[in-house]
């Protein structure tokens, strides 16, 4: 599945979209309201990605620790992995 929102899997945003004030598994329900919240995993993705990004791209720039691979885009991945086998 496509990340266009820098991460976040559209599933996410889809359920917010299509879900909210459904009761979901173990009765879980999402509104509006909650996704919009400060404890919201949608705006805590999105007030953490850049510092998480950055952390990912020091590690990978560490001569020092183990090795790091970035994939900017998961057709990056895939072709990576079809190297392996």
């Amino acid at each position: 599945m496509a990340e266009p929102t820098g991460g976040l899997p559209d599933r996410v945003l889809l359920y917010g979209v299509t879900g909210s004030g459904k009761s979901r598994r173990n009765g879980n329900v999402e509104t509006w309201r909650a996704m919009a919240s400060r404890d919201s995993i949608i705006v805590w993705h999105f007030r953490s990605f850049a510092r998480k990004r950055s952390r990912m791209r020091a590690w990978a720039a560490s001569p020092g620790g183990p090795q790091v691979l970035l994939f900017r885009r998961p057709r990056d991945l895939e072709a990576w992995i079809a190297t392996l086998g």
